[in-house]
């Protein structure tokens, strides 16, 4: 058994992300487990199975596929104290 702990932070000054939602699911499954970002940027899965056995022994390793699927909005400077603020799902950040 294992599990799967993701850190996710900001990719320029590293700060924790809080509520950007993931989901785990092995490569046969059509939807598996949610996982949200706590407020230190951490999501914890629950134990999984790392491989198939039988009698006792290690058939197969299992293949887990990790989506983020809710980003958290951007937050970026536009001109002098002007801020904006775009929600983005999985989209890159518009090019103005």
């Amino acid at each position: 058994m294992g599990q799967l702990v993701i850190k996710k932070t900001d990719a320029e000054d590293q700060t924790p992300l809080a509520n950007v939602e993931f989901e785990l699911k092995t490569k046969k499954q059509r939807s598996g487990w949610k996982l949200t970002t706590d407020k230190d940027g951490v999501a914890t899965s629950e134990l999984l199975p790392i491989a198939t056995y039988k009698d006792g022994k290690p058939v197969a390793p299992i293949t887990y596929v990790l989506s983020e699927t809710k980003t958290i909005g951007w937050i970026w400077k536009i001109y002098g104290n002007l801020w904006g603020y775009i929600q983005l799902c999985g989209r890159e950040k518009p090019k103005w």
